[in-house]
């Protein structure tokens, strides 16, 4: 009873620290962002006895917001199906832009110009069969960049298989971890093997049309709820019965962790919508399947400690209209702006674009599994293909760029010699 008396106050705690307006960095000091994705983490954090206070009488205030937050922490451990799916804004109904990386069809379309997206639909009266698939199938041989290690044919197709997996399951469910792994495919495998110089095969076309049938994941819809489930430069028409609206994207994802996205109204005056923004699990230290990877902040830029006592440290910030929203509403991993628009409103994101390392432990220990470097959604991996350098927590990075701007990481190995880092999709 002690226990549960102090999780209520340690909870009842947080909540008065967000209604005093305390700074974002002193809240997320105590309760670090990712936990919030993680209800098991959060619970071990807040009945830690450090967090606990004299037992005093809670305001109403503060226990409202304690029912939230308590709430929020039961529905979220597991995907709990909609009564309603969502539906995904047609491929068709969205415009990409920009260059290399950033452009999903442009790339896909440089392989084959007849492509055509194929709509992404729920799974309907499938979904315990889907999802007990996606946990006991999919999840299991998750790579870092892919769905298998099998050969490339069957590696390509499990990869636009899990594109479409994750798409009916997200549609279900609104749960941003089928993103998180579905982002972490395109911009992974499906991306490298678009982008390689290696002529047209099967794999290539199966790789090609994956991307293009993303491009109507990039958006989802229900009543007057809009969900942002990928970051690309896009323009699209959101049109229903409840909505009316342009929405533009803007970002140099995944290079750079700014996302700019503005909502413009098609009729006169205000209007209500519900904006759904996705915070991958990377940017909040959450990394799929758990039982597969940890994730670890514990490198070092430039001789700078990127730990949680480091000032160089972010989480990711919201702004809107230019102002820090100072809301923190999470659902199902998505960060929600609920309110009534101006048209042209802006709200823009600062996603963490820091080098961190995610340990492969399958059956061993965290502290002897081999560590792979990221940046935001990119493995970075030996710029000279083959090279085999095994990396350490402890390892020093220097940060610099490729002629074209892309970022590159040096490390030196035993022998002082420089080894460069590149993103995985551009090295063949």
């Amino acid at each position: 009873m002690g226990n549960s008396f102090d999780l209520i106050v340690s909870l009842a705690r947080f909540g008065n620290d967000l209604f005093r307006g305390v700074q974002r960095d002193e809240v997320f000091q105590r309760f670090p962002p990712r936990l919030f994705l993680c209800p098991a983490s959060f619970m071990s954090c807040i009945l830690n006895p450090s967090y606990s206070i004299s037992k005093k009488m809670i305001s109403l205030k503060r226990y409202t917001l304690l029912i939230i937050l308590l709430s929020a922490c039961i529905l979220s451990t597991a995907q709990k199906r909609l009564k309603t799916p969502l539906a995904f804004v047609p491929a068709d109904s969205v415009v990409l832009w920009g260059e290399s990386y950033n452009d999903l069809r442009g790339m896909a379309l440089r392989v084959n110009k007849t492509l055509q997206a194929r709509a992404v639909k729920p799974v309907g009266k499938a979904y315990k069969k889907a999802l007990k698939a996606w946990k006991e199938e999919t999840l299991p041989t998750a790579t870092l960049t892919g769905a298998c290690e099998k050969g490339l044919n069957e590696r390509m197709l499990r990869n636009a298989l899990l594109i479409e997996q994750a798409g009916g399951l997200f549609l279900e469910s609104a749960d941003s971890r089928f993103m998180d792994l579905a982002e972490r495919v395109l911009w992974g495998d499906l991306m490298r093997e678009v982008i390689s110089p290696s002529p047209v095969s099967f794999e290539k076309h199966t790789a090609s049309q994956a991307l293009v049938d993303a491009t109507g994941m990039i958006y989802a819809t229900s009543g007057e709820d809009l969900w942002v489930n990928l970051f690309t430069n896009s323009t699209t028409h959101v049109l229903s019965d409840e909505l009316n609206i342009i929405v533009d994207q803007m970002t140099g994802m995944p290079l750079e962790g700014r996302v700019k996205i503005r909502l413009t109204g098609y009729s006169r005056g205000r209007f209500h919508v519900r904006l759904h923004v996705r915070i991958p699990g990377w940017a909040v230290g959450h990394f799929e399947p758990k039982e597969k990877y940890v994730f670890s902040n514990d490198a070092k830029l430039d001789g700078v400690e990127m730990g949680a006592a480091s000032p160089r440290t972010k989480t990711p910030t919201f702004y809107i209209n230019g102002r820090e929203s100072l809301t923190s509403v999470v659902e199902n991993g998505y960060f929600v702006i609920d309110r009534t628009w101006n048209s042209g409103d802006e709200v823009m994101v600062e996603f963490p674009m820091l080098p961190y390392f995610v340990k492969e432990v399958g059956k061993g220990s965290a502290s002897v599994a081999a560590c792979h470097l990221f940046r935001g959604v990119l493995e970075y991996v030996p710029q000279q293909s083959g090279k085999d350098f095994r990396l350490s927590p402890n390892v020093g990075l220097k940060e610099t760029e490729s002629e074209d701007g892309v970022p590159l990481y040096e490390v030196k190995d035993a022998k002082e010699n420089v080894v460069t880092f590149a993103p995985y999709i551009s090295v063949w």
